[in-house]
């Protein structure tokens, strides 16, 4: 979700991996007259195969 109130945009939403957020926000920055970011998006953990398997070892 994308939220821009007097030049300030708001990014909310949920990604997996950290460079979609990153990407996300310097997307917004470039675009002429915004006046800043708020990144508020969420990175879904990561679970590893391999560390559950150890978990029930």
């Amino acid at each position: 979700m994308v939220k821009v109130q007097r030049g300030c945009v708001t990014l909310e939403g949920d990604v997996d991996w950290n460079y979609q957020s990153q990407a996300a926000e310097r997307a917004v920055e470039t675009i002429s007259d915004v006046k800043g970011v708020s990144n508020l998006i969420r990175v879904k953990p990561q679970v590893i195969a391999q560390l559950i398997s150890l978990d029930f070892r």
